[in-house]
Order: C-alpha cells, then sequence, then structure tokens
C-alpha cells in the first residue's frame, strides 16, 4: 500500500452530508458510507498520488489565487496571468492536463512564445493567425520515457540490432 493511502484517520464529507470514516491502519469502518465517495476519494489518492508528494501541485494551486486564467490549449494545459504585486518574469505560468506526468515538451510552440515572454499574443491568437500550410502538429518529446525511446549504444542488452562484438582488439603485426 502506498504512504500516501496510509493516512491514520480521514473524515470526509459525502454527498447528502453524511459523515463516514476509514481507517487504514486499523482497518475500515463506515458510517453511512456511499460506495461512489470511497472509490472517488481511492481514485484521487491513487492518480494523485506522486503529484501530491512532489509538491508542485499545492504550490500551484496556491500561486493560482487571484491569477486568471488566459486559455487552455488543446492538450488540456492551463495558462494562468498574475498582474500586479507579482514579480515580472513569474507572473505567466502553466497548469499541465497531467498533474503526475509533465514535461514541459507538452507545451505547444503558440503557448511557449507566451509563456517566455517571446509574445504578448496568446496561444489562441497565435493559431488564427498561423498558416494552414503548417501540417505537422505538436507532440510531446518522450525521449527518457520508455526504452523504446531511449538511445541504446550498440552492445547495450536493451538494443533492437544488439550483436556480439568485442571491444577490444589488440593489435597484431604483419608478419612478413
Amino acid at each position: 500500500m502506498s504512504t500516501m493511502l496510509r493516512f491514520a484517520y480521514l473524515v470526509a464529507r459525502v454527498h447528502d452530508r453524511e459523515i463516514w470514516e476509514f481507517s487504514l491502519l486499523g482497518g475500515i469502518s463506515f458510517d453511512k458510507v456511499s460506495a461512489q465517495a470511497l472509490i472517488a476519494v481511492l481514485l484521487f489518492f491513487d492518480s494523485s498520488r506522486s503529484a501530491l508528494l512532489d509538491g508542485n501541485l499545492m504550490q500551484t494551486k496556491i500561486h493560482n489565487i487571484g491569477a486568471t486564467v488566459v486559455g487552455v490549449d488543446k492538450f488540456g494545459n492551463k495558462y494562468y496571468e498574475k498582474l500586479g504585486e507579482t514579480q515580472y518574469g513569474r507572473h505567466r505560468w502553466v497548469e499541465y492536463a497531467s498533474k503526475d506526468r509533465y514535461n514541459a515538451s507538452q507545451v505547444p510552440p503558440e503557448w511557449h512564445g507566451w509563456l517566455h515572454y517571446i509574445t504578448d499574443h496568446t496561444g489562441d491568437e497565435l493559431l488564427l493567425l498561423k498558416p494552414k500550410r503548417y501540417g505537422v502538429e505538436h507532440k510531446q518529446n518522450f525521449s527518457g520515457e520508455g526504452d523504446e525511446y531511449i538511445y541504446h549504444s550498440k552492445g547495450h542488452s536493451l538494443h533492437p540490432g544488439q550483436r556480439d562484438w568485442t571491444r577490444y582488439e589488440p593489435w597484431q603485426p604483419k608478419k612478413s
């Protein structure tokens, strides 16, 4: 069982204000709990376990207070801007759609320019100006994401074209 689910005690309010409780260390006890609420809580902890332990999710949620949502891209990433008392260079940020597996390459180029202060036009505005002839869609860079995307040298056991070869061949002078 994961460390995130090892709460000694959890109290939550369910749909119709019934209070339910369960203890994962001392068994599970229910007081008028609905199965849907239990499944929802367990799925939340299972999917957000690494995101909560990472700390970035909570920091983003606290930072979002007083910020305005500028737009959402086709991948579901939300882009925020907080004008006012925020330091310049830190008032634009992205909240990734995937809370536990996020990567900077998940930001499409039209939003990258806005996010890094290259342009003041949002990604939605730039998409309207983008010519139709650009047919290549943006996709995430998968390097480091799995064995099929990681470079393996020709002698590595995971290399698809692995062959048996020696690393060192001593020099042998020709005999005359």
